[in-house]
């Protein structure tokens, strides 16, 4: 898996990584600080998904609904 990771002299943090399995990625933001956001695309998926703790939890927020199976999600040239 690579990483790349950058530090802004605001204290934000932002990252990539190639090859990662977003399951243990959700598992492993969950032990951090409440104070994220996470913009998560897999492999087959063609736009990134938002997570973000509330109410203590960490949560998909957008977007969930179409998904690239849907056939009203783009022009017919998506698989």
């Amino acid at each position: 898996m690579a990483a790349h990771r950058s530090a802004a002299p605001s204290g934000l943090r932002a990252g990539t990584l190639n090859h990662a399995d977003p399951g243990a990625l959700l598992n492993r933001v969950r032990t951090l600080p409440h104070a994220v956001q996470l913009f998560l695309m897999d492999q087959e998926q063609l736009f990134f998904r938002v997570w973000m703790f509330r109410d203590g939890e960490l949560r998909q927020y957008a977007p969930e609904q179409p998904d690239e199976a849907d056939p009203a999600f783009g022009p017919p040239h998506h698989p």
